[in-house]
């Protein structure tokens, strides 16, 4: 009997998986245990399924603090959000789960309707399994090849806390639910339209624009009786962070001519951020654009005030041409469009199932 048509996208499972969890991220210490986080019709969730869920989106926040995408301050909130999309992820694929054994039953009907009445149900059982085992073979050796192979997989799986038992049982899981949203919502869209219309909308998946991190010190001509004393004190400062010893962050907040940015070392920033696109400190960017990284410039007349620019580092602007981006675009297109249609899903299906979730916070050992 022919398979039914299956909606897999394999290289976005693979790279999820693949890129899931580096080495040097730590995971906070277990001190909750396994606690039940929510029930789904007949399914009792435990809090370490959510975490699974939960930890991808742990390391982006992780990622975006070190970077300054994120203040300190929001983690907690950041955290939370992402929890709370990990149980809603949950509720989701348990209630896919739901109809997909009712799937397998369907499909065993159909594979009994093939053969003769008086075939045994032995048989009947052994063509379900072979379809069954085609078709994660399939998807086993396609997301082996995608992780860059079977011990790097071992690797991710094991850093998330998932035993490679788990991930194969995940996989037969994945084809029902895929087989589920096909036969209830129709094809996920899986075209090179969709991938390039993802990539021109979010280039930031795909490169980054160029990056400045610049410290200054600026000395106002307003705060010496003539010019002279002021290009005499800006000579004094640039030798001292230059031939005294002394680092430039200290002596910019010792100075205060500028507090807003003195406070913070001369450091250059916009809403807590460093690493800043060209435009955004356009006199001290042509100033460091002659330097390199580590350098600091002689003074500068700025026309009201010297300026002392010190280059921290620069990053080149890198674009992704579509030609070398097209694949990850295409894996990146299908694992959104199908979010939302698992999202159309949940809302068609919510209203008739049981939903109660338990945990609505994540585990304190997240939020520390």
């Amino acid at each position: 009997m022919p398979a039914p048509r299956l909606c897999l996208h394999l290289a976005a499972l693979a790279a999820a998986l693949a890129a899931a969890c580096p080495a040097q991220e730590p995971v906070p210490p277990d001190d909750e245990g396994n606690s039940v986080a929510l029930r789904v019709n007949a399914h009792t969730i435990g809090t370490r399924e959510v975490e699974a869920l939960f930890y991808d989106s742990f390391l982006i926040i992780q990622e975006k603090l070190r970077s300054g995408d994120l203040k300190p301050e929001l983690k907690q909130a950041a955290v939370r959000e992402a929890w709370l999309n990990a149980l809603q992820t949950s509720i989701q694929d348990h209630l896919l789960d739901d109809l997909g054994a009712k799937f397998r039953s369907d499909i065993k009907a159909r594979i009994v309707a093939s053969y003769s009445p008086s075939t045994p149900s032995s048989r009947i059982e052994d063509a379900y399994k072979r379809w069954e085992g085609d078709m994660v073979e399939r998807m086993r050796k396609e997301l082996v090849r995608e992780a860059g192979g079977e011990k790097a997989l071992r690797d991710a799986l094991a850093k998330r806390g998932e035993t490679w038992q788990q991930w194969e049982k995940g996989i037969v899981l994945e084809i029902y639910r895929r087989e589920v949203l096909f036969y209830t919502l129709g094809r996920v869209r899986d075209t090179l339209t969709e991938a390039r219309k993802y990539y021109e909308e979010h280039p930031d998946q795909f490169g980054h624009p160029d990056g400045w991190t610049l410290r200054r010190i600026r000395i106002p001509k307003a705060k010496f009786t003539t010019p002279e004393e002021a290009e005499q004190t800006a000579q004094l400062v640039y030798k001292k962070v230059t031939e005294g010893g002394v680092e430039f962050a200290k002596v910019a907040a010792a100075l205060q001519y500028d507090p807003a940015v003195d406070k913070f070392g001369g450091m250059l920033t916009v809403d807590g951020k460093t690493g800043l696109p060209s435009g955004n400190f356009p006199a001290e960017e042509r100033i460091a654009k002659d330097l390199k990284d580590g350098e600091v410039s002689k003074p500068v007349d700025a026309g009201d005030a010297y300026l002392i620019v010190k280059r921290e580092a620069y990053r080149k602007a890198l674009k992704i041409p579509w030609e070398e981006a097209a694949d990850r675009a295409r894996g990146l297109a299908y694992s959104e469009n199908l979010r939302k249609m698992k999202q159309e899903f949940f809302e068609k299906q919510k209203n008739d199932a049981y939903i109660e979730i338990l945990k609505k916070d994540p585990p304190a050992r997240w939020t520390q």
